[in-house]
C-alpha cells in the first residue's frame, strides 16, 4: 500500500516538473519571439557633403533656320559682320531641369594687327635720336602756325624739332610729336616743359609745349633676331587683335568676354627675318575674330546635367555651385560650320535622403546584414569608415535592447543631409 502511494507521489511529482518545464519553455520561447518581434534598431546617418566638378565638351553644329536675338534685331554697321546661328537640343534631358534649347549666334570680324618688340638678348648699343609727344599750347586769340623741323628746347638745353607742320588754334592745344636734334642718350627725358626759341621771348610766354611721358630711343640695341623673339611678337600680336576684337564687338552690344572668343584664318606678315641684326622686329598680324553669343542658362543646364551623371546611386546632387559656371570656346570649324564649347561646373554629392527603413538593394551605403548583433558602438565604429558618413546615431528599442536585432527588416536606416 505504502509502495502504490509513494509511486502516485512520484508520477505526480513528474507531472507537475514536466508542466513546470513545458511553461518554462513557453514563457522563454514567448519572451523570444517578444524580443524578436519588438526589438528594433533605428539608425541616423548625417551625410558628408562631398565635392565634385564637371568638364563638359560641347559641339554646336550650325543650325539651318536663323534665330532672332537681340544682336541679329539691331546688326553691326560693320561691313564684313555676319550672323550664323548655331543651335543644338540635347537627345536626353533630365525632367528636373526644364533645359531651353541650346543656341548659339556667330559673329566674325576681319582685323589686321601691327605690333613692334623690341628682341631679347644681349647687343651692341647704337646711338640713335629719342623722340616722344608732346602738347602745344597757344594762348593767344590768333591762330599760331609751326612749320615742321621748329625747335623746342628745354630748361637743360636739349633740343628737339616738330617732325610735322602744325597749326595750333587760337586759344587751343595740339598733340605732336618731336625728335631729338642729335643722337644720343641725352635724348631720353622726363616730362618737362618747352620753349619755342624761333618765337619772339613775348610770344614764347604764350606759345610752349608741355609733355607729359618720358622720351626714349636715344640709345638702340642692335640684337640678332631670334625665333624666340617672332613668336612672342606674334603672340603679342594676337592678344591685342583680341583686344581690338573685343572693344569692337562690345561696342555693337554684343557683351563678349575675352573667353567667347575664337581665332580663325590667322595669318603673319613681316619684313624682318631669323638671324638679323635690328632693334626692332615689326610684323602684322590679320585674322578673323569670331564672337561666340551663347544662351549661358541653357549651357548652364547641360553641364549640370553632366554633373548630375556623376552623383550614381545611392548619391545624389546636394547642390550646384552656380557661380562656379564657365565655359571657354576650344574651336570653331568653319568647313564644318561647328563650334566647341568647354564648361565647367562645381557642386556636392550626398547620400540620397531616405526616412523609411532600408533594404540591401535600396541602399549600397549601408549593408544592414553586418550590422545584426552589434552594439550602438560597434555599429558608429562600423559606419564612420565610410568617408560618405560624417555622423552616426544608433537608438534600440524596447529599452532593455542593447543589440541590433536579429532580423533585418528590424533595422531602420535613416539618412540626413
Amino acid at each position: 500500500m505504502r509502495a502504490k502511494i509513494h509511486k502516485k507521489a512520484e508520477q505526480h511529482s513528474l507531472a507537475k516538473f514536466i508542466a513546470l518545464l513545458s511553461i518554462g519553455i513557453a514563457l522563454s520561447l514567448g519572451i523570444i519571439i517578444i524580443h524578436l518581434t519588438l526589438a528594433k534598431a533605428t539608425i541616423v546617418i548625417t551625410a558628408s557633403k562631398t565635392p565634385l566638378s564637371a568638364n563638359e565638351e560641347i559641339t554646336l553644329a550650325v543650325a539651318e533656320s536663323p534665330v532672332q536675338t537681340e544682336m541679329s534685331k539691331n546688326p553691326s554697321p560693320l561691313d564684313d559682320l555676319r550672323n550664323e546661328v548655331l543651335g543644338r537640343i540635347g537627345d536626353t534631358v533630365s525632367p528636373s531641369f526644364n533645359k531651353p534649347p541650346l543656341t548659339a549666334t556667330v559673329k566674325t570680324l576681319p582685323l589686321t594687327i601691327e605690333n613692334t618688340i623690341t628682341p631679347e638678348g644681349e647687343g651692341q648699343k647704337i646711338p640713335s635720336k629719342a623722340s616722344g609727344m608732346v602738347t602745344i599750347v597757344n594762348e593767344l586769340p590768333f591762330d599760331q602756325q609751326l612749320v615742321a623741323s621748329t625747335r623746342l628746347l628745354t630748361p637743360d638745353n636739349v633740343l628737339f624739332r616738330l617732325r610735322d607742320r602744325v597749326v595750333v588754334l587760337a586759344h587751343g592745344k595740339i598733340a605732336v610729336e618731336v625728335e631729338a636734334d642729335k643722337k644720343g642718350e641725352e635724348g631720353n627725358i622726363n616730362p618737362t616743359t618747352f620753349i619755342i626759341p624761333g618765337l619772339s621771348a613775348e610770344r614764347q610766354k604764350k606759345v610752349y609745349a608741355i609733355s607729359e611721358k618720358p622720351f626714349t630711343g636715344g640709345a638702340q640695341i642692335i640684337t640678332t633676331l631670334s625665333e624666340a623673339d617672332f613668336k612672342r611678337a606674334e603672340q603679342e600680336a594676337i592678344d591685342l587683335l583680341k583686344e581690338k576684337a573685343l572693344e569692337t564687338l562690345n561696342k555693337e552690344g554684343a557683351a563678349v568676354s575675352p573667353k567667347q572668343l575664337a581665332l580663325s584664318d590667322v595669318k603673319t606678315t613681316t619684313n624682318d627675318t631669323v638671324g638679323e641684326e635690328k632693334g626692332k622686329l615689326t610684323l602684322t598680324l590679320s585674322a578673323n575674330a569670331h564672337a561666340v553669343i551663347i544662351d549661358s542658362k541653357a549651357l548652364l543646364e547641360e553641364t549640370k546635367l553632366t554633373l548630375s551623371n556623376k552623383a550614381t546611386p545611392p548619391f545624389r546632387i546636394l547642390s550646384y555651385n552656380e557661380e562656379s559656371f564657365s565655359y571657354e570656346i576650344t574651336a570653331l570649324n568653319k568647313s564644318e560650320h561647328t563650334v566647341t564649347i568647354m564648361t565647367y561646373l562645381e557642386g556636392f554629392k550626398s547620400l540620397g535622403s531616405k526616412t523609411e527603413a532600408l533594404d540591401d538593394e535600396s541602399n549600397e551605403i549601408v549593408d544592414k546584414r553586418a550590422l545584426i548583433g552589434l552594439t550602438a558602438e560597434e555599429i558608429q565604429a562600423e559606419l564612420l569608415q565610410n568617408d560618405a558618413i560624417q555622423k552616426v546615431q544608433v537608438t534600440f528599442s524596447p529599452f532593455w535592447v542593447t543589440r541590433a536585432p536579429r532580423i533585418a527588416d528590424k533595422i531602420a536606416v535613416i539618412i540626413e543631409n
